[in-house]
């Protein structure tokens, strides 16, 4: 019966086959038989593969582009990491999450949440959140929203604990001090300083002391006599006395029995 065919045989294929002898029809009542006919029992058994079912071939789906987190989705995230303990309630956030906003943080990696016994919404940062976070202090942020005094104050607080954990004044977090140049690198800053910038100049000794003012005598010695004969550094003592003035005599370093009066520097 025309019923039991699948897939089912439309009036135009079912006219195509009989006009081709390859079937034949008859409605019995309410029902129409299909029969194969020896000339489609034939055209069947010479052609086996066509009664093979073809399979679909899936069709490549390229997966959505992430988008990139909103303004207000990385507040949402800066809003939780102050907060203590690893879950974070709904409602103890000033600023309300958006089920659009949690939504696309999750999908993002960048938080994880769920709904406690009474149906209240917990949030908690993951690792992937907490890099991010790291690395994107400084990211823009809503320039309005409802809860941001709030998100300031809870950082506040959470910079407080720090710096008296740490022994820390908030000079030393907004306004680090640079850090100390070696000697050597000075030494370097102060021959370049009196070479005007140019290598392979001479430099008195006179003029290196009076650019390194702070440095103890002795320190400036021992730091010139380590590195002559290192890195293109070297002292020489002076062919011509008559050249050096006062300054230069008392400026003098003793280097293995030579007064040495001038410093040098090639690279």
């Amino acid at each position: 019966m025309q019923k039991d065919i699948k897939p089912a045989a439309s009036a135009a294929d079912r006219d195509a086959l009989e006009a081709a002898g390859l079937i034949m029809g008859e409605k019995r009542g309410r029902s129409f038989w299909l029969a194969a006919t020896e000339r489609g029992r034939a055209w069947a058994s010479q052609n086996p593969a066509a009664a093979k079912p073809t399979k679909s071939r899936p069709v490549a789906r390229k997966a959505p582009a992430k988008k990139a987190m909103t303004a207000m989705q990385k507040l949402v995230l800066l809003s939780l990491l102050p907060k203590p303990g690893p879950r974070v309630w709904q409602k103890d956030l000033a600023t309300p999450v958006k089920s659009a906003d949690r939504d696309a943080l999750g999908a993002l990696g960048m938080i994880e949440f769920g709904e406690g016994p009474r149906g209240e919404v917990w949030f908690e940062v993951t690792e992937r959140g907490w890099g991010w976070a790291s690395d994107n202090l400084d990211a823009d942020l809503p320039k309005t929203a409802k809860g941001s005094v709030e998100i300031l104050q809870s950082w506040l607080r959470r910079v407080k604990i720090f710096l008296d954990a740490k022994g820390f004044a908030l000079a030393d977090l907004l306004a680090p001090a640079p850090p100390s140049a070696s000697l050597p690198e000075r030494i370097r800053s102060a021959y370049l300083a009196g070479a005007g910038g140019a290598l392979t100049q001479r430099v008195f000794l006179s003029v290196l002391r009076e650019k390194l003012p702070d440095v103890e005598r002795a320190a400036l010695d021992d730091a010139l006599r380590a590195m002559h004969g290192q890195d293109g550094m070297q002292l020489s003592g002076t062919d011509n006395p008559r050249e050096l003035s006062p300054a230069d005599r008392a400026a003098g370093l003793d280097y293995k029995g030579e007064t040495m009066f001038v410093i040098w520097m090639t690279r």
